[in-house]
């Protein structure tokens, strides 16, 4: 996705309320030639968690995801201004606060660096409403789906998206997306696109539908420029799109980075502003021409939908994150955060968990910060510090949702985090899934890592256990693991064929979707790339592993 850039006034919350947040400003669905009215103020886990992994960000050329001649002089101003103050914050405060106590929690404890307090566990006592259950037996997997790379005619081409039901494994290919059989064999249906897919939702809800942002049309030549203009609903049951909706403002059609469902509404956000549709297509609410804030995006659950709402001037802006009605956009629970945070990202909707970048670091997240948003105005609850990235959230550099290598779980009020790869003295490196109280922020237990690969959370399964996939190496197969959320105990769920190790290993956590549903492993890469060897020809899109 691009960078974040200052907004041209696109649509958002507009302009100060009671409590000092923002009444909305969303417009409301108008007939042609109607001016836009402000309403009034006042198995793949399904909704809430990070399921898959974050893709990279990639560079877009004008017209690319989220692009256009504007947005590219908008990107080039943000990096002037981003440069400046990331300076004036160094020189002026010395440190930046976000990682500090302020009562919350957030100060790290002693044991708080990369391998953390005991195996097993928890410092905290049990949790009572986590019941644990017996360990299934691991299951030698097959290679089930094996999807190839499809002929493009550009150098790169962006495919984000990967979902899975009981029957069905659907994957971004080119211009389309594709379902296959989970069992293994020929595509069953494909759903043919506009133009390439900008960004997916990770998620799938309990209908098996999902949602994606793509291109307005596919480029003639390199002089033609296509723009994420469009959202659709996607039924992964019947293969097909359900619809296709897309917002004008001021003469021309909106664009949009990313796109959530939340509590039965389909939203989408950018530097443009945010829009919602219901399931069935009836537009919710649009950006208003002219007004002072804009949503970026958007994370859902299943009964709630969060909005990140940016105010004001890019160098110093207001961010605020609400709870919103997801019929209508009104703010239900706002919660203001300091100054001096570059970016903000929602890791979860409920429990509301937050991600944040520190102006002037190098990493993604500083600092993840669980949020009470039980009243009107939202509260602090704790603070826990990634440790300059010890510990690894993957969050796209302007993506609001669909943060990965990271899993809440507020049955037993915990956040998992891996810490940062290091080398375990064979040929491949280790790492630990640490967890993290959502009470105090200090850590309380670890699940210890392969000796020669890395392990990366996933999701919470449907009993509540940590599932977690660990790295292939040169030569074994990658495994997923069932970790007891309260002991830290892990148990071996699949074990991948060493045959396909070598395939296995193209699928790294950084340019990838992971996903874990009904017992089978699913992996989808991101991009697909114009064969130019004999090795490119023998890449894979995805690979689907399984018992059969």
């Amino acid at each position: 996705m691009a960078p974040q850039t200052p907004p041209p006034g696109a649509g958002g919350y507009g302009y100060p309320g009671p409590a000092g947040y923002p009444t909305p400003t969303h417009a409301q669905p108008t007939q042609v030639g109607m001016p836009m009215q402000p309403y009034g103020t006042g198995g793949q886990p399904q909704y809430g968690y990070p399921q898959t992994q974050q893709q990279p960000q990639m560079p877009q050329g004008p017209g690319g995801p989220g692009g256009g001649d504007r947005k590219a002089a908008r990107q080039r101003l943000m990096i002037i201004i981003s440069a400046v103050v990331a300076v004036a914050l160094i020189v002026g405060a010395g440190i930046f606060f976000i990682a500090k106590d302020d009562g919350g929690g957030g100060k790290a404890d002693d044991d708080n660096k990369t391998s953390q307090g005991p195996t097993g566990g928890p410092e905290e006592g049990p949790r009572s409403k986590f019941k644990a259950k017996p360990a299934p037996a691991m299951v030698d997997a097959r290679l089930l789906n094996s999807v190839r790379v499809p002929k493009v005619k550009d150098q790169q081409v962006t495919v984000p998206g990967l979902w899975a039901t009981d029957k069905i494994f659907a994957k971004t290919e080119d211009f389309k997306i594709t379902g296959y059989p989970v069992g293994g064999g020929s595509a069953e249906w494909e759903i043919p696109l506009d133009g390439q897919v900008c960004e997916g939702w990770r998620g799938v809800t309990k209908d098996n539908l999902t949602a994606v942002v793509f291109e307005d049309h596919k480029p003639k030549n390199d002089k033609d420029y296509a723009r994420c203009t469009e959202v659709g609903l996607i039924d992964l049951d019947e293969g097909k799109l359900v619809w296709q909706k897309h917002i004008e403002s001021t003469g021309s059609p909106v664009t949009f980075e990313e796109v959530t469902i939340g509590a039965g509404a389909v939203a989408a956000g950018g530097l443009d502003g945010g829009a919602a549709w219901s399931l069935d297509g009836k537009e919710l609410w649009a950006p208003q021409d002219g007004a002072d804030c804009e949503d970026r995006g958007y994370e859902g659950s299943e009964d709630k939908l969060v909005a990140a709402t940016y105010c004001g001037e890019y160098d110093n802006p207001s961010i605020k994150v609400s709870s919103v009605n997801p019929k209508n956009g009104d703010i239900i629970s706002g919660y203001e955060l300091p100054r001096g945070i570059k970016d903000v990202h929602v890791v979860s909707a409920d429990p509301l968990v937050l991600g944040l970048e520190a102006a002037g670091e190098s990493y993604d997240v500083s600092d993840v910060w669980v949020i009470d948003d039980s009243a009107k105005t939202g509260k602090l609850k704790t603070k826990i510090s990634t440790r300059n990235g010890q510990y690894v959230v993957n969050c796209g550099s302007s993506n609001i949702g669909g943060c990965t290598q990271i899993v809440v779980s507020e049955q037993t009020e915990t956040v998992f985090m891996a810490s940062e790869a290091r080398s375990g003295g064979g040929a491949g490196t280790v790492n630990e899934i640490v967890a993290f109280s959502m009470k105090t922020g200090k850590t309380i237990g670890k699940a210890d890592g392969d000796k020669e690969a890395e392990t990366v959370p996933l999701s919470l399964d449907e009993d509540g256990y940590l599932i977690a996939y660990q790295l292939p190496t040169y030569d074994a197969g990658g495994m997923v693991w069932r970790v007891d959320p309260t002991t830290y105990k892990k148990d071996p769920l699949m074990r991948n064929p060493s045959a396909s190790a070598d395939k296995e290993n193209w699928f790294t956590p950084d340019s990838s979707w992971i996903s874990y549903v009904n017992g089978h492993l699913y992996l989808g890469y991101v991009y697909a790339s114009k064969a130019t060897s004999s090795f490119d020809r023998e890449r894979l899109l995805a690979m689907g592993f399984g018992a059969g």
